[in-house]
């Protein structure tokens, strides 16, 4: 039986996989051929692996050291994750991160040189990135499959936001759908522009704007992104065009 191969229990890859008839799973050792499709997943080698999305786009996205460096060195503008170093002398505020993370839980925004001092003592930086703090007037989860958008939400703040600066749902923030498509053109084109980049045939760049220098900044493209029945759907129905499922 044709495979989806995600993440753990991957609710939204579950989803997925019903709406296009494929079996799931997250163990890709009892897989015999290749999976149609692979939902963050890069566990694996097969011969004639799949491109949707390849073992090695996944890789390259969900490292974002390894995600920035290859933005920055292609001129992608987004914050570079550089190892921490004690003995740099570093502009505040700027954030601690972990190459790998899930929905900014990681994130310790690093206010002074107190703050940070306290954080070396007690060895909270040990194997740790610098990343530039970058403000945003404006976050967008942008969904494309194939070089194509096919969706795009705004992040605004929930009931109880438990934080103005980091825009995540364990923060508080949600998603509201913007129906018109012709809106955000420069946030769409660095979206597919990144995509291609990393070889990415579907997903949903996270993108901030801010106001005062009047640019866009790429901070993620996530390879399993959630999604809600509604969007599953569309995923389903792009899918089903470009792949044999």
């Amino acid at each position: 039986m044709k495979t989806l191969l995600g993440i753990g229990k991957g609710i939204s890859a579950r989803i997925l996989a019903t709406k296009l008839g494929l079996h799931y799973t997250s163990v890709s050792y009892r897989l015999t051929e290749p999976p149609v499709i692979r939902y963050g997943n890069s566990n694996g080698v097969f011969e004639n692996d799949t491109e949707y999305n390849s073992p090695d786009s996944i890789r390259n996205c969900g490292n974002s050291a390894a995600f920035s460096k290859i933005c920055a060195d292609n001129k992608i503008r987004t914050p570079l994750y550089t190892l921490f170093d004690v003995n740099n002398n570093y502009t505040y505020p700027f954030l601690l991160r972990n190459a790998h993370h899930v929905a900014g839980k990681d994130i310790i925004i690093v206010e002074s040189k107190e703050q940070l001092d306290t954080l070396i003592t007690e060895s909270a930086v040990d194997g740790r990135y610098h990343v530039p703090y970058i403000h945003t007037d404006l976050e967008l989860g942008i969904h494309f499959i194939n070089g194509k958008i096919i969706k795009i939400f705004k992040k605004i703040p929930g009931e109880k936001v438990l934080s103005e600066r980091i825009r995540s749902s364990v923060m508080g923030w949600k998603y509201y759908l913007i129906s018109d498509l012709e809106q955000f053109k420069v946030a769409q084109d660095l979206t597919l522009k990144t995509a291609e980049l990393m070889g990415v045939k579907f997903g949903r760049a996270d993108i901030g704007y801010n106001e005062n220098d009047k640019k866009y900044y790429i901070f993620e493209i996530n390879t399993a992104p959630g999604l809600n029945s509604k969007t599953a759907e569309l995923y389903a129905t792009v899918l089903r065009e470009i792949i044999d499922v």
